[in-house]
């Protein structure tokens, strides 16, 4: 949708009669829901104040408010979730996973065999998640280590999709903690569990 100062710099005069007036109908509606959705956007974020586990997640750098109420509405608790793992695979963001019970799978993975990530649960989460990840690189040097590791192995997206799952880990951790992250850059990422 065209922001309200790129609608204003086009040239009217350029119009048939007709198309003006389509222009400014058009134009009109545009600046309405611009209004609606400025709106949404902060009541959003009003509601998503009052969740817990707000303040954890408004500590860490590169995370927003609608990402904020994103993953908080979509977990409801993290007490629901007995580990780690358990967190993760409910954003998908677990690998795939293929047991032969008799011969091997292949011969080169033998009778266990991990593939992409399951992609189960909601898909607008688990973007947001990994998206956020981009941010996250930028102010943990572990967290960007890793990262580094896995892309020149396997290229970026499957290492920014693994920073996401350490990311998701890192987060289940610091919510069953409750408390804001005081320097989101001295966490390491090796041990997110390890928050002290």
């Amino acid at each position: 949708m065209p922001y309200k100062g790129n609608r204003k710099k086009i040239d009217q005069r350029i119009f048939d009669i007709g198309d003006k007036i389509a222009w400014q109908y058009t134009d009109s509606h545009l600046e309405r829901l611009q209004d609606d959705l400025y709106s949404l956007k902060r009541k959003i974020e009003a509601l998503s104040e009052q969740m817990d586990g707000y303040e954890v997640l408004q500590s860490i750098p590169g995370i927003g408010p609608i990402t904020t109420a994103t993953i908080l509405a979509y977990i409801d608790s993290v007490h629901d979730f007995p580990n780690a793992k358990a967190f993760s695979a409910y954003f998908g963001i677990v690998p795939r996973t293929r047991i032969s019970d008799g011969g091997p799978v292949s011969k080169k993975y033998g009778r266990f065999r991990a593939g992409a990530i399951t992609k189960h649960g909601c898909k607008r989460t688990r973007s947001a998640v990994v998206m956020s990840v981009n941010r996250l690189l930028q102010h943990n040097e572990t967290l960007r280590d890793f990262y580094d590791k896995i892309k020149g192995r396997k290229g970026y997206r499957k290492a920014r999709t693994a920073a996401a799952r350490k990311f998701l880990v890192f987060l289940y951790f610091a919510l069953k903690r409750g408390e804001p992250i005081e320097d989101f850059s001295l966490i390491d990422f090796a041990r997110p569990g390890d928050l002290n």
